[in-house]
This record gives structure tokens, sequence and C-alpha cells, in this order.
């Protein structure tokens, strides 16, 4: 089982009542012999078609992947499908699907039921059904956190929001997104240009950044620190593993003038680059 960071992106609820509505139109195309009109069995296909592709590529069966051949196809044969991130956001589709032969459910009861009071009735009872096994209560929002004053914020980014020239900085550690999006809300205090960041792609360039700038103070990361020009590093040492460690490489260095002390607390420590080949 898939227990990732992500794992909400990769559930389908389609609830009782929706899997209800799934097997009575599968129900009626082989009663009917697929005579059911064919609007509904088009989107009966349709949901079909969505729920294998959102399973993506490959499955794990016992023990062993198997290709999927529905998305192997489209994904080999369709132009622009090969860039779909997520497949398991195709699983949109099967919801949507449901919907609109819930929607042919209710207009066929309402053909089998001629009173009126109990056509308006029963519809918004299916409907009440639907409504609660898609509540969810409560809805854990994390704490409301108030805009951080500029004299309150980290002594780092006081600092760099008073440099007026906009110089590369690099924040450690380097890559984890629940990290990378504080550096990005902080910068809208200095503005100085990240090399950090977070998005849903990460391009070759970030990942070959993360891999050798991760390993700082050591040489690939001053190699590359130097190709792109950097200025700063903002060190947060119970961020970083290792730090004792890493401190006792970056002290001779500070020691030698390579790097310059520009603010530390029990947090961060701030270095300047003097980086010459």
């Amino acid at each position: 089982m898939d227990t990732g960071p992500l794992i909400w992106e990769k559930r389908l609820f389609l609830g009782v009542t929706g899997f209800l509505v799934l097997l009575f139109w599968a129900g009626r195309v082989l009663r009917t012999k697929g005579k059911v009109g064919w609007t509904p069995g088009f989107y009966l296909g349709l949901v079909w078609l969505f729920f294998i592709l959102s399973l993506g590529m490959s499955w794990e069966l016992m023990g062993h992947r198997v290709v999927n051949p529905v998305y192997w196809l489209f994904f080999k044969g369709l132009p622009g499908f090969a860039s779909m991130r997520v497949p398991a956001r195709i699983a949109v589709m099967v919801a949507f699907g449901v919907a609109i032969l819930m929607g042919y459910l209710l207009s066929w009861l309402s053909q089998k039921v001629r009173t009126p009071l109990l056509q308006v009735f029963g519809s918004l009872f299916i409907c009440m059904v639907v409504l609660l096994e898609h509540l969810s209560l409560p809805v854990t929002l994390a704490p409301n956190r108030p805009f951080t004053p500029p004299e309150v914020l980290p002594p780092a980014y006081q600092w760099l929001s008073q440099q007026p020239d906009k110089l590369p900085l690099l924040e450690l550690p380097f890559g984890q997104h629940w990290v990378e999006t504080k550096y990005m809300y902080f910068s809208t205090y200095h503005f100085q240009r990240l090399v950090n960041g977070y998005s849903g792609y990460a391009p070759d360039v970030y990942q070959e950044n993360r891999r050798l700038l991760s390993q700082f103070p050591e040489e690939p990361a001053l190699a590359q620190a130097r190709k792109l020009s950097l200025k700063y590093v903002l060190l947060h040492k119970k961020a970083l593993p290792h730090w004792a460690e890493r401190a006792a490489l970056v002290q001779p260095m500070i020691d030698s003038g390579q790097l310059l002390v520009i603010s530390e607390n029990e947090k961060t420590l701030l270095l300047g680059l003097s980086l010459q080949q």
C-alpha cells in the first residue's frame, strides 16, 4: 500500500451511493443487452475507462509489477498524455461520470414513480444520502498564524531585507517542500533571489543544484556556488542533519575568510560567500 506524503492524491471515494449507481447501470446494460440508450452506456463506459487510467502505468499484484495496458496505450499513442503528472487525478473524471449517471437514474425513477410528491421527496432523499456520506467533520485546519511583522522577523531575514542588491541566496536544508515553502514565504520580505523554491515540477537544473549544494561546505557545493555566483548561504541549524559535523567544516572556512558570518543565533547562521577560483 502506498503511504507516501501525498497519499490523499491517490484515493478515490465514490461512496456507497455512487457504487450502487454503477451497479444499477451495469445491471441494466446486461439485462437489456445494451439497449439502455447510448448516453447512459457511453458514460458508464467512460467511468470504467477513467477508473482504469487512474490506476497509473503499472499495478502491484501479488508482489509483482504489472503494466496497465490501457494506460500504456494512451501514454504511447495519445499526444500530451505523457505529461500527466499524477495519474490518480484522472479519478476526478470517474466522479464526474458517476454524477451524470446519477442524474439519468433520477430521470428513470421519475418515469417509474408517477406521483409528483414522491418524485420530489425521493430525489431529495437520494441527494441527502449522497451529501451525508461525503460529509467530513470535523474539518481540521492549521492554526491561524498572524502575518509576521517586519520587526519580529528572524535576524537573518531582517538583515537580508535591508540589502539593496538582490543577490543569489541559498537556504539549507535544500529540497524538502515543507521547508522550501517557508523560504518562499520569507522571501516576500527580503526579495533576494532564491536558489531554492517549490513547485509541482522540479526541472533537471533544480535537481542538480539540490544534489550538489546540499553538500555545503564541501568542494562540490563550493564549485556549484561559484558557478551560480552565490552571495549568501542561510543555514537552518535545527533542520540540518548532523549539524555539529557540518559546523566543524564551516568554522575553518570562517577563520580563513572564505566565509563571513553576517548573522547568527541558536536557529540560523547567515554566511556571506567570498569564493574565488
